[in-house]
């Protein structure tokens, strides 16, 4: 059987209780901040103003962003990923297509066992960042460059998706596009 489209969605339960743990430690900076320096604290950070305010000021305006973030994530339930005949899109962001595709191979990070994906082997990856300059991904387009040898890699631990289905549409069009 093959698929001309496949599409996988994000996890909302993983995304909700990340989305919950960054609310939970932005309410206890905003304590921190509420409750100001304590002046009988061994720490340096907790005890001098001039470190306490930045610091905590920063750390609320990050996790509540990275917490709205998650709360329009949730809300707009966008895709994941999308495989089509023009290519694979990655939760919008970024479209590789079919003719600047060689293959994909299973991919593990090293930084991490828990981060699994694909690499998208592209066929000019030097070509294809030229064209991707101007990409607010580009600097991470170059950096997997120099880390994994390919431009686009897809974390896929973050996704409710059927691999078997994945690998089979994709293996679809790329047959697909060796024959043209």
């Amino acid at each position: 059987m093959n698929r001309e489209f496949f599409v996988a969605k994000q996890n909302n339960a993983k995304l909700l209780l990340s989305t919950l743990f960054l609310i939970t430690i932005s309410a206890i900076t905003f304590y921190y901040l509420y409750r100001g320096p304590d002046q009988n604290s061994l720490r340096v950070v907790l005890r001098e103003g001039y470190l306490f305010y930045p610091m905590f000021g920063l750390g609320f305006v990050l996790f509540l962003a990275l917490s709205v973030g998650g709360i329009y994530r949730l809300i707009s339930g966008a895709n994941g990923l999308r495989v089509d005949r023009d290519g694979i899109n990655l939760n919008g962001s970024l479209l590789v297509k079919w003719n600047d595709i060689a293959a994909l191979e299973h991919y593990e990070d090293f930084t991490s066992s828990h981060l699994t994906g694909y690499k998208i082997i592209l066929k000019d990856p030097e070509g294809f960042l030229s064209a991707h300059k101007g990409h607010p991904l580009y600097k991470r387009m170059l950096a997997n460059q120099k880390s994994i040898s390919t431009p686009v890699a897809v974390y896929t631990n973050s996704l409710n998706m059927d691999h078997d289905e994945f690998n089979s549409v994709v293996g679809h069009f790329l047959r697909k596009n060796e024959l043209r």
